[in-house]
């Protein structure tokens, strides 16, 4: 997930505290969404082999969803500290916040209609949608040859027909675990979670990089301990 040596793992003691805390919870929900997104694709490349083919009553998505919620809530966390981070307005291309902050905008969406849930019940119930939403995904079951299925998945009750259209991607295609192109559908909106994966990836190298190329130097060193575990005995 992250390298030991990461700039983002070793942020410079001198290094101002409000700049400290930016990155490192940038790092925090980065490892929260990469985990949740690889952990999803292992789920769903389990059920995807294990029921290739035909609708099926499944009775617990409870896990799948679990995951599906963390990533989205940890890359919009992700936006916002990205954008709001000191200097912020320094970065260019693709990369600038104004330009995340675009793209990552369906897992806002997304996110607002979690956050807001009990206010949305009409909306979900005129569009026949599940509380906890829809996704979609594609399954690659053979490289030689070729064979990819596309799958989807609806937890709760189902009031009268129910509709989904499949995933159908195109151009270049990253599979986790087998997986990819995995699609939210909430309330009316709709978010490509595989999309997201890729972008805060791509933020994470490149923040990676350019700090590596900042923390040179006596100056930047010792380096801020991270993560502590403590425990003690109570009495009896």
């Amino acid at each position: 997930m992250f390298n030991i040596d990461s700039p983002l793992l070793n942020i410079p003691a001198t290094l101002e505290k409000r700049q400290a805390i930016f990155l490192d919870g940038l790092r925090q929900h980065a490892q929260i969404a990469i985990y949740a997104y690889t952990r999803l694709c292992k789920s769903l490349s389990e059920l995807s082999f294990e029921h290739p083919s035909n609708a099926k009553n499944y009775q617990d998505f409870t896990h799948i969803f679990l995951d599906v919620w963390a990533f989205v809530e940890s890359v919009d966390r992700f936006r916002q500290l990205w954008q709001l981070q000191p200097a912020s307005d320094t970065i260019a291309g693709d990369f600038a916040p104004k330009i995340v902050n675009i793209k990552l905008q369906p897992i806002r969406n997304l996110r607002n209609v979690s956050s807001h849930i009990a206010q949305k019940i009409d909306q979900i119930a005129s569009l026949n949608s599940s509380v906890s939403g829809l996704i979609r995904w594609i399954t690659m079951h053979s490289k030689e040859p070729t064979v990819i299925r596309t799958y989807f998945m609806r937890p709760g009750i189902i009031h009268g027909q129910l509709s989904a259209q499949f995933v159908a991607p195109s151009g270049n295609i990253l599979f986790t675990h087998d997986i990819a192109s995995i699609v939210l559908n909430a309330g009316n909106h709709e978010g490509n979670l595989s999309e997201a994966y890729s972008l805060v990836c791509s933020i994470v190298n490149f923040s990676e990089q350019y700090l590596a190329s900042q923390f040179v130097g006596a100056a930047f060193e010792p380096r801020l301990p991270t993560n502590i575990f403590g425990s003690a005995q109570l009495d009896a």
